[in-house]
């Protein structure tokens, strides 16, 4: 069994530069922090993250792994900006390796759509949140759309 987290940015504000050049709101700062003290706090630590390269997501991995103290591999890709389900699922097959948790962060709606497809469950993924989701594959390099798990948990910074 393996663990895929699959975690939405902060919230990001406004940006003359374009939508990629998002960068997080205070709240956004806020929440990344958060919900990085809940996986801590529920013993989620990733092996490996991998965000998109938009500046919002940038910014949310960048503050979850700080939060962490992780030492791990953090890849910021260009294709899982604004990224449907199967470009999640061939990044994370492509460097999950045999990681037993990786960490996606990302945007919606493909996020959204990523864990219905995986799980089953439909989920409202808002700013900073949480999905755990546990995996029947032995290693992410066997990760496929024809994989199946379970959500085991979904957690806001509020949490």
């Amino acid at each position: 069994m393996t663990t895929l987290l699959v975690l939405r940015h902060g919230k990001a504000g406004e940006s003359d530069l374009g939508d990629r050049e998002r960068e997080l709101t205070s709240r956004g700062r806020h929440d990344a922090t958060q919900i990085a003290k809940t996986i801590a706090e529920r013993g989620l630590e990733p092996e490996l993250i991998i965000a998109s390269s938009a500046a919002r997501a940038r910014e949310t991995a960048r503050r979850v792994a700080d939060q962490l103290d992780f030492t791990g591999e953090l890849d910021e890709l260009d294709e899982l900006y604004l990224a449907e389900p199967p470009r999640y699922i061939e990044a994370v097959a492509r460097l999950g390796g045999t990681a037993e948790r990786v960490l996606v962060v990302g945007h919606n709606p493909g996020l959204e759509q990523l864990v219905e497809l995986l799980t089953g469950e439909h989920v409202t993924l808002k700013t900073a949140a949480l999905a755990v989701c546990s995996l029947a594959c032995a290693s992410f390099s066997e990760l496929g759309p024809q994989t199946r798990g379970s959500l085991e948990a979904l957690y806001t910074p509020k949490d």
